[in-house]
């Protein structure tokens, strides 16, 4: 009976370690990018980020792709339009799965931007959440966020303070944001244990 209670609290582990390595493998495996279109087309995109360097990326067939928060085509993004690109690696290709582009705005309304700061509330269910990062799938089913996370950032979960390696797929979570430049980052998050 013992030896039988030993094999099965073996087994569990395993599988416990096994789920915790899959875990921390899909978390390695997304990231997001930020900047200003350089060039779009051919199934690549070539972004300049906020230091200064570019960075192009292959396009998914299935990439997700929205302009100004209207679906879109690839073919639709422009030079100069900011976009957050969310990447997977797939095999051993980084590729962009989902794009998020805004047209560029009237002269002189970035300058305005910069200054202000827009804060946003975003809730939704934890997709992933690891590397400074956060993935949000929002509350209408269907949109997925990724959010910077700095070490400024007051997480809490359940009530209670809370690191971001705390918070577990499918909990329940409220983001608080600041935009500054292109960058949405997470000033608040509050995670919940979801419902059984």
């Amino acid at each position: 009976m013992a030896r039988l209670e030993r094999n099965l609290l073996a087994t569990a582990v395993l599988g416990f370690f096994a789920v915790c390595v899959a875990y921390g493998a899909e978390l390695a495996l997304v990231d997001s990018h930020k900047g200003k279109v350089v060039s779009c087309g051919s199934s690549k995109l070539t972004l300049q980020d906020l230091d200064g360097k570019s960075h192009t990326f292959e396009v998914s067939k299935n990439a997700k792709i929205t302009r100004d928060g209207k679906a879109a085509k690839l073919e639709d993004i422009m030079k100069g339009d900011s976009v957050m690109v969310t990447t997977e690696k797939k095999e051993d290709k980084t590729v962009a799965t989902a794009i998020e582009a805004k047209s560029q705005k009237a002269p002189g309304t970035d300058a305005i931007e910069r200054l202000a700061l827009a804060e946003n509330t975003h809730e939704g269910t934890v997709l992933a959440a690891g590397e400074r990062m956060i993935k949000v799938l929002l509350k209408d089913g269907k949109s997925e966020r990724i959010f910077d996370v700095t070490p400024e950032t007051k997480i809490t979960r359940d009530g209670k303070a809370a690191k971001l390696e705390d918070l577990k797929r499918d909990d329940h979570v409220r983001v608080t944001t600041e935009r500054k430049l292109l960058r949405e980052t997470a000033t608040e998050i509050e995670a919940r244990t979801p419902k059984k």
